[in-house]
Formats: C-alpha cells, structure tokens, sequence
C-alpha cells in the first residue's frame, strides 16, 4: 500500500466545473497553477446537489453543503432533508414543538421565509400551519424579515460616521443613544420605500377620487420625510423629537415584526461600535445607497483602529 507523508484537503469555493463561455468566470481566468494540477494528476468529479450530499433530490447545494460533506468523507443528511423526513412526510412534532402548539390561542413562527432550500423552505412553513391547525390553534401569526435588519442598521451607522457629534453620543451613551438611532435610521432611509396596495373601496383623498380596484403604489419612503411633519426630514437626527413613521407600515399592515426588526439592528451597533475602536468612514471611497422600492445602503467603506 503507498502511504504518504502528509495530505491536504483544499476547498476552492465557489470553483465548479461548467462548459466554456461568457459566463464562465474559471474558464476566462488565467489560472496555470491549476492547469498544470488538472493536467498532470489524477482528478475525478463530484456532485454538489441533491441526494449527494444529503439534500433532496433536484436541490441546489451551496458552500456549507459541500464542505460539510467533503469534511466528513461521507454524505451527511442536511437539516432540510432531516425536517422534510419527519415534519413534512410524517407530520411529525417534536417536544418542543408539541408543547408550543399546546393549549395555546396564539401561536408564532419566526424565521426565514423562502423557498431557497438550504435554509429555508415554503413546504415547512405550511406543514406547520397545517398541524397547528389540527391542534386547534386558531391564529397563527407568521414573523418573516427581509431587508430591514441589515439595511436599516447600515442606514443607521452610516447617519452615525457622517456626524462625529452623533456619534460621540452614542459612544458615550449607546444604551440610550443606539435605539434613537435605530429608529432614525429606518425612517431616514427606508428599507421598502414603495408598498404596493389594492383600493377595496371608492375612496377621496385630497379632491382624487381612487375607485374601488384600483393600484395603488404607497411611497413610504416619501412620508418618512413629509415636511409638515419632520423638520428637515432630509437630515439623520437622533436628537429629533421622536414621532411614528412609515417604514413599518400603519394600522393592519403595520409588520408584526418591526420588534424583531429593531432588536437585530440595535444588536449589530452595538457590536459594531463595541468590537471596532475609531470606527470611521473612509476618507478614499465613497459610500453607495441605491435603490427604489427596496432601498439601502450597499456599499459602506470603513476603517477602523487596529
């Protein structure tokens, strides 16, 4: 048996196998490193997706998936397959989930909401209304967060790092400071500018008659610095009366998860403030807010005291 003195197990994420073209960044690349490895040495091929590395059939993989899987030299059922097997095929609860859905005239769920797959998925979703259902809960209230965290707390830091006296304020006083900031930020830049809404009946609003049926695009972003009700509007201000916004919408739309929402991003300040010492703006580049009806800030430099 040959033996070796010594192996190396290197991930390239992100590096697959893909035909020739545009698209095709590897393949575009100048990579004679590899080249000579891919041409001089035995080399195979392995699947990223599906049953492979323990996802259901026809699912995408992504890095975490793989790793775990070439870690283990073994195929590892993900958490997806695992609550598929006995949530959504078996309709199976847990204790905890048992003891949530018992006796209880209310119940929440909170987490992601999508059908990515790795992380999150509709099928699971349902399974749980289903079953709380069965056990007689009649209201269930569903907790999902999109944009708001990150966008909202990048908005909040970026107001911050434009005005050193803003941010001395929270330096010296975050628990006071920090929510201030949170909720100047979301109004200041909101993360759903535009929601878009049906009329259910004729109705006047301001001398425009809006028929029952009609689209309506609600520009949440534009309240949030009506002059008539915010001075300056324009300007990040956490000294400024504080007063409801739009950013979370209002009455029966209003987002049963701005709590949530607002707990995150105070979190993320918090540690942001505490862990990076002079945190600043970079002076050599500039920082980016695009965006429409999702807005937010995309590209925030800065640098900080090591």
């Amino acid at each position: 048996m040959t033996t070796f003195p010594a192996v190396a197990l290197v991930i390239l994420d992100g590096w697959g196998l893909a035909p020739p073209g545009e698209g095709n960044a590897i393949d575009r690349a100048d990579t004679p490193v590899f080249d000579e490895l891919w041409s001089s040495f035995p080399h195979t091929q392995l699947v990223a997706c599906g049953r492979a590395v323990g996802l259901p059939e026809g699912q995408m993989g992504n890095s975490e998936v793989g790793h775990l899987n070439l870690g283990a030299g073994a195929v590892v059922k993900q958490d997806l397959t695992r609550i598929d097997e006995s949530l959504v095929e078996k309709r199976e609860l847990n204790d905890v989930l048992d003891a949530a859905m018992t006796d209880v005239e209310r119940l929440h769920l909170v987490g992601l909401v999508s059908d990515g797959g790795v992380h999150s998925s509709l099928e699971h979703l349902e399974a749980l209304v289903s079953l709380a259902r069965d056990k007689g809960i009649p209201d269930v209230v569903i907790l999902g967060g999109f944009q708001e965290p990150g966008h909202g707390a990048a908005a909040s830091l970026l107001g911050l790092l434009l005005d050193d006296e803003q941010k001395a304020m929270v330096l010296a006083d975050p628990e006071k400071a920090i929510p201030a900031a949170v909720h100047e930020g979301l109004r200041w830049i909101a993360p759903f500018g535009l929601h878009e809404r049906q009329a259910r009946v004729d109705i006047e609003l301001h001398g425009v008659t809006i028929p029952a049926g009609a689209e309506l695009a609600l520009a949440c972003a534009s309240a949030n610095h009506d002059e008539r009700r915010y001075e300056h509007g324009e300007r990040f201000d956490i000294t400024r009366q504080r007063q409801s916004h739009a950013s979370f919408g209002y009455g029966a739309h209003f987002c049963s998860g701005h709590f949530i929402s607002r707990r995150l991003e105070q979190i993320i300040l918090e540690e942001t403030f505490a862990g990076l010492p002079g945190l600043r703006l970079d002076p050599d580049r500039e920082p980016v807010v695009f965006g429409f009806a999702v807005r937010g800030v995309k590209n925030l430099p800065v640098v900080w005291d090591a």
